[in-house]
């Protein structure tokens, strides 16, 4: 856990997707969340930004993306930035989409990391 968090300083400042396909791999579900969610508040999502993640990843992303828009029918304040915006602008807030990320990726983000063995585990009788 300790190593984990020594790289989340790290990871945060690599591109979204290389940090989706890192988190994925070490099972680290808070890096996932914050990458999705920056994925999603992207002021545009080019397919050469997502071209490594699988389909399904894309099609949620942009799924999150539209929808966040079409919620956005009214003027109105932001319950994340306190300020107000027009019809169909979504806040670049990354909290805007959070709970569609949550929403979207329920299962995905309910990972835990693998388990740490434990010292006796570790030798061999």
């Amino acid at each position: 856990m300790k190593a984990i968090n020594g790289l989340s300083g790290h990871v945060s400042s690599q591109k979204a997707a290389d940090t989706i396909i890192l988190a994925k791999k070490c099972r680290v579900a808070s890096w996932l969340r914050e990458a999705y969610a920056r994925l999603a508040a992207a002021s545009s999502l080019p397919l050469s930004e997502v071209a490594g993640l699988d389909w399904q990843t894309q099609t949620y992303l942009y799924y999150i993306r539209d929808t966040a828009k079409s919620r956005a029918t009214m003027k109105r304040r932001c319950e994340y930035c306190e300020l107000w915006h027009l019809a169909g602008i979504v806040c670049s807030d990354t909290g805007a989409y959070s709970d569609l990320v949550e929403e979207v990726f329920k299962e995905e983000l309910s990972i835990d990391p693998p388990p740490i063995p434990s010292p006796v585990d570790m030798w061999d009788y």
